[in-house]
């Protein structure tokens, strides 16, 4: 059978066939360049 894979905090980890994935808005912070940052604020 396939294997499923994830990386959770920076390990790549074996996902169980039978696996629940929640996403919760707002809960993923990200880092950018503050360049960027300006560029999309403008």
């Amino acid at each position: 059978g396939r294997k499923f894979r994830a990386v959770m905090d920076g390990e790549l980890v074996r996902l169980d066939r039978e696996t629940t994935i929640e996403i919760h808005p707002g809960a993923l912070n990200v880092l950018v360049p503050s360049s960027i940052a300006e560029a999309k604020a403008a």
